[in-house]
This record gives C-alpha cells, structure tokens and sequence, in this order.
C-alpha cells in the first residue's frame, strides 16, 4: 500500500491446513503513515524481515538479480475505495479488491511520536469486512459497498517478478494506474528470521546488500496509493496529509 518499509512479518505459509484462517487473523504493524519501518505480524511461524526500495534505476535492478534464480512472474489488479468524504483512507483504513477478493486492513494501535509504529489487521472474508465497516448484508459485499457510498478511486496493475538469492528474496513491482501517464516502481528485499532480536540484525543485512548493489534509501517515500493520490487526486492527497496519514513529500 504505500511503501518505503522495513517490515517484518511472521509467516503460517508452512501452515497449510490452517492456511485461510492464519490469513483472516493476521496482524500487520505498519510503519509511521505506512510508509517507514514496516512489521507484519502473523499468529505464528518464522518472522519476514522486509525493506522496500523505489527510485530504483534498470541497472540497479540488473544488479540485485544478476545472481538470482527467477521464482514467478505475477500481475496483481487492485482497485481501492473509499466514499466522496475519504472518511474510510482518513481514519487509516484501505479497503482494496485485489483481483477478485476484498481485503480491508484495519489499524488496531497507534505509537508514539518517538516510535510512530502502527498495528493493522487484515481482513479477508466478507463477513469480517461487513463487520468492520458496520454494513448489513443485503445481497453481496460489491453490491453492498456500492449502496453504501462506496467507490472506487485508483486502480493499479502490478507486474512483479519475484527472485531468490544471496539469502534474500527479491521482489520487484512496476505499476500502472488506470487512466493515468505515470508509474511507479519498487523493489523489496526480504530475510526470513525466527526470533524478533533477529529483526535489526536482518534488516541491517539488508541495507548493506542494497548498498553493494548501488540502492540508495529513502527513509519516507511515497509508495503506491501515496504515489498515485499525490498526482492524481490532489485534494484526497492533502486530507491524508493533513490526518497524518501521509507524510508530505
């Protein structure tokens, strides 16, 4: 969502028999306006430590990958949205279709302004989105959005190729957004880790790996949505700033 994150999360991908439900109850702690330092949390398993990178140039990406086994290409379609007042983005709150599913990540925590870390829950089934959102279940979720004054405000098309090598996973994202001439690219490293005191120690491995291979960090970049907002809906842009949602950049 909106991204230049350190983020760790723990993983219940081994978990395959309890896969949909460690989905449904997986906490996310996202980084100040969720764009730094960026924690998910998941109810069980090893801890992912990742940084995302943008500005990054072609000869950087050759570089990261030059070494890299190619694991999958995927295309992801998000559509985001909100009602005419933004209330649902201006109480930090993203409601997304990613291809056919609705997820919606609800923030639990707020920290302080020495550690502006922020706790999220994903959800991922109707019922849990409908409960959320305080909607009654009339016919289907899209359908009842949309009677609710729901609408969608960006929609993103996301070709990521994913990598493994050096002891990182590598993924990198090019975006499109519809109806819009600009782009955004971003590039995230990740470690798998199984104790939280490993988490410095892992993204500090991170930050020298990316500094070999020429990246340069940039504590507070917009990621995507951020991207999009600023350049394309102005107004919406300085409301989130203005809630502390966004940084100004």
């Amino acid at each position: 969502m909106l991204i230049s994150n350190v983020h760790a999360r723990k993983s219940s991908r081994h978990l395959k028999r309890n896969k949909s439900v460690s989905r449904s109850k997986s906490l996310l702690i996202w980084g100040a306006f969720l764009l730094s330092h960026t924690i998910r949390c998941y109810t069980s398993g090893m801890i992912e430590v990742e940084k995302r990178f943008v500005n990054v140039t072609d000869e950087n990406k050759r570089a990261l990958i030059e070494d890299a086994e190619l694991l999958k290409n995927k295309v992801n379609v998000d559509t985001y949205y909100d009602q005419d007042d933004f209330s649902l983005t201006l109480s930090d709150r993203w409601l997304r279709k990613r291809n056919d599913q609705f997820e919606l990540k609800v923030p639990i925590a707020v920290g302080s302004k020495t550690e502006p870390t922020q706790v999220y829950r994903e959800l991922e089934t109707d019922g849990e989105i409908y409960e959320a959102l305080g909607l009654p279940q009339v016919t289907v979720l899209e359908e009842d959005l949309a009677k609710a004054g729901f609408k969608a405000f960006m929609t993103a098309r996301t070709s990521r190729g994913s990598y493994k090598g050096n002891g990182f996973n590598i993924d990198i994202d090019e975006s499109t957004f519809d109806g819009q001439d600009f782009t955004y690219d971003g590039v995230d490293i990740e470690i798998m880790v199984e104790e939280e005191n490993d988490i410095a120690t892992a993204t500090q491995r991170i930050l020298d790996f990316a500094s070999e291979r020429g990246l340069s960090v940039d504590d507070n970049p917009l990621g995507k949505i951020g991207t999009y907002v600023k350049n394309a809906r102005p107004e919406h842009y300085r409301a989130l700033v203005e809630a502390g949602v966004l940084p100004e950049v």
